[in-house]
């Protein structure tokens, strides 16, 4: 009787442990996915210029953060405008960062070395940025406010110079 008693105990401790792994692993591999609302995760990255940008301290009103590479033909068909839409709102308190994926550093001083200037660049050869905001494709474009709030997400290239697009952006910085 002890035997079938000990016997029942170790299955539902095997049982329970299972449980456990699944809950374990399931939460280990489930990667943050930063979200309009969410706070951004904490953050702090030494751009290509010198400048610290965290996610409170940005020098601005509101924080474009763009991930990208130059691998990515999306990501550099979007660069332009991206920096003509800076120039434009730097003014008005917009700050627009551009960190890139790329491991490779030659290709990406190369490609920065041709782009109109307004971007605060940076490159994160690792990804530890873009990680911890879930990003795992580019271009990904989170516009933040003063508190590190996320106010909007982009996913995919755009024209950032259209109208539409500048006055979303000049409506989030009331």
């Amino acid at each position: 009787m002890a035997f079938f008693r000990m016997d029942a105990w170790l299955r539902g401790l095997v049982v329970l442990l299972c449980v456990l792994l699944v809950v374990v692993v399931e939460g280990a591999m489930r990667a943050p996915v930063v979200e309009a609302g969410d706070d951004a995760p904490g953050f702090a990255f030494r751009a290509d210029n010198g400048s610290e940008i965290t996610d409170k301290s940005f020098g601005g009103k509101l924080l474009v953060l763009t991930f990208w590479a130059t691998w990515c033909s999306t990501c550099t068909a979007e660069m332009p405008s991206l920096a003509a839409m800076a120039d434009q709102l730097r003014g008005e308190g917009v700050v627009v960062a551009a960190v890139s994926m790329d491991r490779n550093a030659e290709a990406y001083r190369r490609y920065v070395s041709q782009l109109p200037g307004g971007l605060v660049m940076a490159r994160d050869g690792e990804g530890d940025l873009p990680a911890a905001f879930g990003t795992f494709r580019v271009p990904e474009t989170y516009v933040l406010d003063t508190r590190g709030r996320v106010l909007r997400k982009y996913i995919s290239s755009r024209d950032w110079t259209k109208p539409e697009m500048m006055a979303e952006i000049r409506g989030m910085l009331q």
